[in-house]
C-alpha cells in the first residue's frame, strides 16, 4: 500500500478503541467503555477483522449465511466499528494486516528478476494466499511443493484433488500435477502417560537420554509443544543444559514484567497487595512509582525504565520506543502502564544457553524434520487447541460465509503432527491422565490402539536444595465433629482429605471471597440457578413454552463485565435444548414441587443439611434434580443426602440435570447403606485428620502451606 505505515499490534488497540468511541451502539457487542477492561479484548475484534478480510468476506455474507438471523444486530453493528477503525488508520497513513488483504500492488519489478519460483505449502491457505499465489503464477513460472497428510482434504481440493498422504510437485503456472509421491506412515509410536506436567517434564528428559544412549544425534531430538508454557517446565529441570528453545524466553517471565504486572493489578486481590508490599520491601523506588501511578500522563513510563535489570533494559526501552507516537496526552497513568504491559508481553529474549536438543512449538516445525520427536502435553485440552475465533459465530454460519470452521482448525493442527511424524523414526508421546485430563482424540486418529503405559517417576530429588520437612501443625483429634452439619459438599471434602475437612469446616479457616472472585463459569452457574429458581417461583407454568422460558431466563441475568456478557450470549444458544426439554417434561405432566428448599434431618445423632435445586412430581411419582452447568464431575453421594432428606415422599428418584444440553442423567441403585457407612466414620470419636494420600487434590487446595504440602 504506497505511502502507508504497517502497524504494530498496540497501535491497533489504541486505533480500534477510538474507533469504539466513535461507534456508539459498540456497548451492545459487550465492548466496554473502560479502556483497562476493553484492552482485554480487543485482541478478539482485531483477529475477526483479519479472517474476514483474508478470506475475502464481507459482513453482508455473514447475514446471508445467518438463517435464522441471530447475529444479524451484531453483524452490522462490527461492519460500522471496522469501517470506522478503517478511516481512523487511513486518516494517519496506517494499515495492518486487513486492510493489506484488500488493497495490495505486486512488486512485478522484483518478480520479474527470477526465471521461476518455488514455494513450499504446508498448511491452510486463505482466499487471500491462494489470489496472491496465482498473480505471482502469471508473472513467473510458479511451481507448488506441497507435503499433504490425510487431514489436507480442503487444500487439496482448492487445487483440484491433490492426491492425500503424498508430497506433490503441482505447477500453478500450468494447472498440472509434474511429480508425486506417496508418503509411508507406520503408527509406531511410544505413548507413555504421568500424572502431571512436572513429571510429563521429567519423562521428557528420559526419553531424550535413552534416544542419545541409542546412537540418535542429540541435534537430531526435537521436543514439541503443543502450548508453550510447558517449557518453563523443561527448564526447572534442565540440570544438564540440553535443550535450546527455539521461540526463545518471553519478557513476561522476566522479574521487570512481573514488577510491572504487580504494580498494575495490586489492588485486586488481597495476594497481589501483599506481593506488591513484598515487592517494594525489596526495591523503594517501585514504591515512589506507585504514589504517582494517580497522576494523569503516560510520562510514568520514563520513571519505569531503572526497575529493569541489565539484560531487559534494551527490549524495555525499545516497547517504550514504540508506545511513545501513539499514547496521547490525556491518557491516565494506569491505561500507560496497561499498554505497556501489553506491548512487553509481544517481546522475547533469544535463548544463548547452547542445548543441542531443539524445543519449538507446533507452527515451527513447518518443512523441517527430526530423527526423533517427542511431544507432552498431548491431551484433550491443547489437541485441538481452541481458537477466539469461533466464539463468535457458530459453525454453520461460518461454513455458509465461507468461513474457517473450528473442525477445519482441528484438521490444521492434526496436519501439522502427521507431517512431523511421517518424517520420524522415533516417536514419543506423552500425555496427563488424572481427573481432569484425559489424552487427545488424535492419537486414535493416527492408527494408535494401545493404551498409555503409566510412569510413576518422583519429581522432589530434582528440586535443590533439599526441602527440610515442615512439622505439621497440632491438631485437636478429639473434635466433635456431630457439632458440624454435614452437607453433601463437607461429606464429599471429608472422604476425600480430612486435613482440608479440618480447616475448612473445623476449623472454620477461609479465604476472602471479596479478594479472590469465583470464575467466570462459576458465576454464570450461580446466575443460571436463581433465575430457573425466579421464574419457578413467579411463573411456574411458563416452563410449558421453550421460547418464552428462555427469554426469561436470559432477561433475568444480569450482566457487569463484557466476559459476562459473552458467555450470556453463549448460553443463549446452549439453553436451547434445555427449554425444549421442559416444555416435553411439562407436557407429559411434570410440575415443580420445590425449589432451592433448603432441609435438614438427623440421621444417627448426625444432622444432614442441603439445598435442593428442585423437585418435580407428577401423579405419585417423585424425581429431585440437581442442576449441573458445566461438565464437572458430579459428587457421587448428593443425589443420595438428597433422597434421604425427602424422607416424607416414597420412592424417590434422582437424577442430574445437565442445563448445556438439556440431559437428564439418573442415578441407579439405592446408596443409602454406603452414605450411613460414611456417617459412622464421620461419628468417631477420635480423628487424625490425615492428609491425603494422594497430591492430585492439593493443587486446588487452599491450604497447600497450612499443610505442609507446598
Amino acid at each position: 500500500m504506497p505511502e502507508r505505515a504497517l502497524c504494530d499490534r498496540i497501535t491497533r488497540i489504541v486505533m480500534l478503541k477510538k474507533a469504539c468511541a466513535d461507534v456508539k451502539r459498540s456497548t451492545r457487542l459487550g465492548v466496554s467503555g473502560d479502556f483497562l477492561a476493553f484492552l482485554d479484548h480487543a485482541d478478539f475484534f482485531l483477529d475477526f477483522f483479519d479472517e474476514l478480510s483474508l478470506e475475502g468476506v464481507e459482513p453482508e455474507e455473514l447475514l446471508r449465511g445467518d438463517t435464522y438471523a441471530e447475529y444479524d444486530d451484531h453483524i452490522a453493528i462490527l461492519k460500522e466499528l471496522r469501517d470506522r477503525y478503517y478511516a481512523l488508520l487511513t486518516e494517519r497513513n496506517l494499515a495492518d494486516l486487513s486492510m493489506l488483504a484488500r488493497d495490495y500492488a505486486l512488486n512485478l519489478g522484483w518478480l520479474g528478476e527470477f526465471d521461476r519460483a518455488e514455494i513450499a505449502i504446508e498448511g491452510a491457505l486463505s482466499n487471500f494466499e491462494r489470489k496472491l499465489l496465482d498473480s505471482i503464477s502469471q508473472a513467473v513460472p510458479t511451481t507448488l511443493k506441497f507435503t499433504l497428510s490425510p487431514f489436507d482434504c480442503k487444500l487439496s481440493a482448492a487445487f483440484g484433488d491433490l492426491p492425500l498422504a503424498s508430497e506433490v510437485d503441482y505447477d500453478l503456472t500450468r494447472r498440472a500435477i509434474t511429480a508425486q509421491r506417496a508418503i509411508a506412515f507406520a503408527p509406531e509410536f511410544r505413548l507413555l502417560s504421568a500424572e502431571t506436567r512436572a513429571k510429563q517434564a521429567l519423562i521428557v528428559i528420559s526419553e531424550v537420554f535413552a534416544l542419545i544412549d541409542r546412537g540418535v544425534d542429540p541435534n537430531e531430538i526435537a521436543v514439541v509443544l503443543p502450548d508453550e508454557s510447558f517449557a518453563a517446565y523443561l527448564r526447572r529441570f534442565d540440570r544438564w543444559r540440553v535443550f535450546n528453545y527455539a521461540f526463545g524466553f518471553r519478557f513476561e517471565e522476566s522479574a521487570f514484567y512481573r514488577s510491572l504486572l504487580i504494580l498494575s493489578r495490586r489492588e485486586e486481590s488481597f495476594a497481589l497487595s501483599l506481593a506488591f508490599k513484598r515487592e517494594c520491601a525489596q526495591n523503594g523506588l517501585l514504591a515512589e512509582i506507585a504514589e504517582r501511578l494517580e497522576e494523569s500522563g503516560g510520562g510514568i513510563l520514563e520513571t519505569l525504565l531503572p526497575l529493569a535489570e541489565e539484560k531487559e533494559k534494551h527490549l524495555a526501552a525499545e516497547a517504550l520506543a514504540e508506545l511513545k507516537p501513539i499514547i496521547d496526552e490525556g491518557i491516565s497513568a494506569k491505561e500507560a502502564l496497561k499498554l505497556y504491559l501489553n506491548a512487553l508481553k509481544e517481546k522475547s529474549f533469544d535463548d544463548a544457553s547452547g542445548g543441542k536438543v531443539t524445543v519449538l512449538g507446533v507452527l515451527e516445525t513447518r518443512a523441517i524434520s527430526f530423527e526423533a520427536v517427542i511431544v507432552p502435553d498431548f491431551n484433550e485440552e491443547f489437541l485441538p487447541k481452541k481458537s477466539s475465533k469461533d466464539l463468535f459465530l457458530d459453525t454453520t454460519v461460518r461454513e455458509r460465509a465461507s468461513l474457517p470452521t473450528r473442525f477445519d482448525r482441528a484438521d490444521l493442527q492434526r496436519s501439522f503432527f502427521w507431517r512431523l511424524f511421517a518424517r520420524s523414526k522415533h516417536r514419543t508421546i506423552v500425555c496427563a491422565v488424572n481427573d481432569d485430563s484425559r489424552p487427545s482424540s488424535f492419537i486414535a486418529e493416527l492408527g494408535i490402539e494401545d493404551e498409555p503405559i503409566r510412569i510413576e517417576i518422583d519429581v522432589a530429588p530434582f528440586f535443590a536444595p533439599p526441602k527440610r520437612t515442615r512439622p505439621q501443625p497440632l491438631i485437636d483429634h478429639h473434635a466433635d465433629l456431630t457439632a458440624i452439619a454435614l452437607s453433601a459438599h463437607s461429606l464429599a471434602c471429608f472422604l476425600l482429605c480430612e486435613r482440608q475437612f479440618y480447616y475448612r469446616y473445623a476449623a472454620r479457616l477461609r479465604e476472602d471471597d471479596l479478594f479472590l472472585p469465583k470464575p467466570p463459569a462459576m458465576e454464570i452457574g450461580t446466575k443460571l440457578h436463581l433465575a430457573l429458581a425466579a421464574i419457578a417461583a413467579e411463573e411456574p407454568r411458563i416452563f410449558g413454552n421453550k421460547t418464552a422460558l428462555k427469554e426469561r431466563i436470559i432477561a433475568r441475568m444480569s450482566r457487569h463485565s463484557a466476559r459476562e456478557e459473552f458467555e450470556i450470549r453463549l448460553w443463549e444458544r446452549r439453553l436451547d435444548k434445555f427449554c425444549a426439554n421442559e416444555e416435553r417434561r411439562f407436557n407429559e405432566g411434570w410440575r415443580i414441587a420445590a425449589i432451592e428448599e433448603k432441609r435438614t434431618k438427623t440421621i444417627n445423632g448426625v444432622e444432614l443439611t442441603g439445598r435442593i435445586d428442585r423437585v418435580d412430581q407428577r401423579g405419585g411419582e417423585t424425581i429431585v434434580l440437581d442442576y449441573k452447568s458445566g461438565s464437572q464431575k458430579p459428587n457421587a453421594m448428593q443425589l443420595e443426602i438428597y433422597r434421604v432428606l425427602l424422607c416424607e415422599y416414597e420412592n424417590v428418584a434422582a437424577a442430574y440435570y445437565y442445563l448445556r444440553d438439556g440431559r437428564l442423567e439418573p442415578i441407579e441403585g439405592d446408596r443409602r447403606e454406603e452414605l450411613y457407612g460414611h456417617i459412622e466414620k464421620y461419628k468417631e470419636p477420635y480423628h487424625e485428620f490425615a492428609q491425603c494420600e494422594r497430591l492430585t487434590p492439593c493443587g486446588r487446595c487452599e491450604f497447600q502451606i497450612l499443610c505442609g504440602r507446598k
